[in-house]
């Protein structure tokens, strides 16, 4: 599945937060605003940090972090890095802060890969899975509402969820696939629990 090397370096990781597999790999989030649950499928072997934001490194100034993080083998030496937050809804505060936790979490990934000894990553995505869209009818949004002045051009802050790429900023631009993951409210142990699935 992987080399001895990464066998290793797991061996040394909390093994209730770490997980690696080649099937799928269930994603569960529990808090105040509810629960949900992503089954991801997968076509390669991977290596998954659950609850990153609860577990990530100080040494960054960012404080915010994204749930999840998925490492998938995609072949000899070549990684993907599949960037996972759950969020019950989404409106223009909660994107603004996916956006931080997308940043935060590649950076966690960046550190952990170098302590598993993979070099870099040959494509990184970043994925929101959500019950409810408060976006919806901000993605047209009148240009008086955007304050836009004659001759200066304003970004939509909004253009981004609408599209299935983001700017992300860390000392470089990198423009990364997002994908919005609807999620579906299914009666789980009588709690609303938000459900979806998805192929890695």
């Amino acid at each position: 599945m992987f080399s001895e090397k990464v066998m290793e370096r797991i061996s040394l990781l909390d093994d209730n937060l770490v997980k690696y597999t080649d099937t799928r790999i269930v994603l569960k989030e529990v808090n105040s605003g509810g629960e949900a649950e992503l089954t991801c499928k997968l076509s390669n072997p991977a290596i998954t940090f659950l609850k990153l934001e609860d577990k990530k490194l100080k040494y960054f100034s960012c404080d915010n972090c994204a749930d999840n993080i998925v490492f998938e083998k995609i072949g000899e030496d070549q990684w993907k890095l599949h960037v996972i937050e759950f969020k019950r809804s989404v409106g223009s505060k909660e994107w603004a802060k996916i956006k931080k936790q997308f940043i935060g979490a590649i950076l966690n990934s960046w550190a952990l890969a170098g302590f598993l000894g993979i070099n870099h990553f040959s494509e990184i995505k970043c994925y929101t899975a959500f019950v409810r869209d408060k976006l919806v009818a901000k993605r047209n949004p009148n240009p008086v509402t955007l304050r836009i002045q004659t001759g200066k051009k304003v970004d939509n802050p909004y253009l981004d969820w609408k599209k299935d790429e983001i700017k992300i900023d860390i000392g470089k631009v990198y423009h990364l696939k997002h994908e919005k993951i609807n999620l579906s409210l299914e009666k789980k142990n009588d709690k609303d629990v938000g459900i979806s699935e998805i192929d890695l």
